[in-house]
């Protein structure tokens, strides 16, 4: 905290919902250890600390990236940078690394378009956000018999054995390339694909944020809140979730929920998948319809 505080600060930003007891508790430890004599944040009711705050209108309410958005407003009136009636427009944007793109010409040397990023990873955190291998191959026959194209199988390495299961599924060949890509390469190889595929996750805002139209898969999150955001112009995108799981278990109005009774992603129809995919590839133009 001394370490924090020594830097002498203007403003600290906490770009998170107040949504715990203890997390502000430890929000506001941050917020008031830093010395920052501007603390900007949402308010729920807990925000008592901060100097200057946007109201919190809970998860879903409007998506993240539109509360974060706000944020900056707040801190540029703070600042006094722009009047109270002007308005701040957010824009993703993401930084692309020269390197990482040659290193990504390599790896996609050959492919035909359109290039599709299937993710299947998640990591460690909400694993009911997880869908079935089988149901990622039976979209990808689905996709490639309609318009051929090259189908990608991106993730961290410690789910390239699921990589290996999803291919073993199909009699489509994929390139894998779970575990092969570093961040910056990552980013690279969305930035040249037509489409993502994939569950709330890490790759999806990467894609969103690159441009590259996604398909999201929901279950026990909240897409209002996490999915890709319109407010703040997200890339073409179609959320599908199933029929017997119409509302999220997670991140709905104030409170987190029990990420340990999630719901998972229920009976989702790979056809739905591969029907939103052929939408999105004709929409944005990256194949002939017929």
């Amino acid at each position: 905290m001394w370490r924090l505080r020594r830097e002498r600060y203007s403003a600290i930003v906490l770009a998170h919902h107040l949504t715990t007891v203890l997390g502000t508790l430890k929000l506001a430890s941050i917020a008031l250890g830093s010395g920052a004599p501007i603390r900007v944040g949402l308010d729920n009711g807990r925000g008592t600390f901060l100097t200057h705050a946007e109201r919190d209108g809970g998860f879903g309410r409007i998506c993240e990236g539109a509360y974060w958005a706000r944020l900056i407003r707040v801190l540029a009136l703070a600042h006094h940078c722009v009047a109270s009636n002007d308005q701040i427009h957010g824009h993703l944007s993401i930084y692309k690394e020269a390197i990482a793109e040659n290193q990504t010409a390599e790896l996609l040397r050959g492919a035909e378009r359109p290039i599709v990023a299937v993710h299947h990873g998640l990591g460690g955190w909400i694993p009911s956000r997880a869908w079935r291998p089988g149901g990622y191959a039976e979209v990808i026959e689905i996709v490639q018999e309609r318009f051929d194209g090259t189908i990608l199988l991106i993730s961290g390495p410690e789910e390239r054995h699921a990589a290996l299961e999803i291919a073993s599924l199909t009699a489509t060949p994929v390139r894998i390339l779970a575990g092969e890509t570093d961040v910056p390469v990552l980013i690279a190889v969305l930035n040249q694909c037509d489409l993502y595929v994939g569950p709330d996750s890490g790759p999806m805002h990467l894609a969103e944020a690159l441009g590259t139209p996604v398909v999201s898969l929901w279950g026990p999150t909240n897409e209002r809140a996490w999915g890709p955001c319109p407010e703040i112009g997200s890339s073409p995108a179609i959320t599908v979730r199933a029929a017997d799981r119409p509302r999220p278990t997670l991140y709905v109005g104030h409170a987190m929920g029990d990420v340990h009774r999630a719901s998972d992603l229920g009976s989702l129809d790979p056809v739905r998948v591969a029907d939103a995919a052929t939408e999105l590839l004709e929409r944005t133009g990256s194949v002939r319809k017929g």
